[in-house]
């Protein structure tokens, strides 16, 4: 598939927020006019029970992989394309669906495992399916060129928290199998709920953890959405084939 787009802000966790989405869009675009396309790392916030988040016009088209905290099992039966629009311009990205926006070559793979799952009931609000499985991992190593990965995990190689969850190491280390073999340049993720950025030396690849909707102290006041600059997203351009910024919610 290839889609023509100039330039994307890719935006970290909302977990349903649709203010912060929203607010994450105006404060990309006001300061750059060519974007034209957001990208969502996923725990975009797909719930059965509430549409409001794809139901919803953001001006600019979403894509989005799915994080660990969606209604799994209605997006399996719901979305079985490799693209699949949910509403006005919103568009869940499949595991191991690649896209070129333009010049680059962007790799999708959602999923993620909840280290809250105890303080959640299976079937209702936490959901096996939420871990990668072998044939997501196969379609991804067979993707070609790839210049940029989209995922809601990273691979343990990125040492973003301070202690390994022993219960997310296999998620984690399927997408190590995947970085050693495509070596993007850009690989871009959330789940971890924090600003973090780190170039691996020995393969180059680029890692960015976007910051999520509780990063960002959003409040609502009369005169609109205010509140700290602090989930960092970034700017890529995809004729150029690069990162040109990366700034804060």
């Amino acid at each position: 598939m290839k889609l023509h787009y100039k330039r994307a802000a890719i935006i970290g966790d909302c977990h349903g927020n649709r203010e912060f989405l929203k607010r994450a869009i105006w404060q990309a675009s006001k300061g750059d006019d060519e974007i034209d396309v957001v990208i969502q790392v996923g725990d975009f916030g797909v719930w059965p029970s509430s549409q409001s988040m794809y139901n919803y016009s953001y001006d600019l088209p979403v894509y989005f992989v799915d994080g660990n905290h969606e209604h799994h099992p209605w997006l399996l039966k719901n979305c079985a394309l490799a693209v699949n629009e949910l509403g006005e311009d919103v568009y869940y990205v499949n595991r191991g669906t690649v896209i070129d926006f333009s010049n680059t070559r962007i790799l999708f793979c959602g999923g993620a495992h909840s280290i809250d799952w105890i303080y959640r009931t299976e079937g209702h609000s936490w959901f096996r399916e939420e871990n990668l499985t072998d044939e997501n991992v196969a379609k991804c190593m067979a993707a070609k060129d790839i210049d940029v990965m989209i995922t809601h995990d990273a691979p343990t190689i990125c040492k973003i928290v301070p202690e390994d969850y022993p219960l997310a190491m296999p998620n984690r280390e399927k997408l190590d199998e995947i970085h050693q073999h495509l070596k993007p340049a850009n690989w871009y993720f959330g789940h971890f709920h924090k600003n973090w950025e780190w170039t691996d030396p020995d393969t180059g690849t680029r890692f960015f953890c976007c910051g999520a909707d509780c990063n960002s102290e959003i409040t609502h006041k009369p005169g609109g959405i205010t509140g700290k600059r602090f989930a960092q997203y970034a700017i890529y351009d995809f004729d150029e084939k690069r990162e040109i910024l990366t700034d804060g919610i």
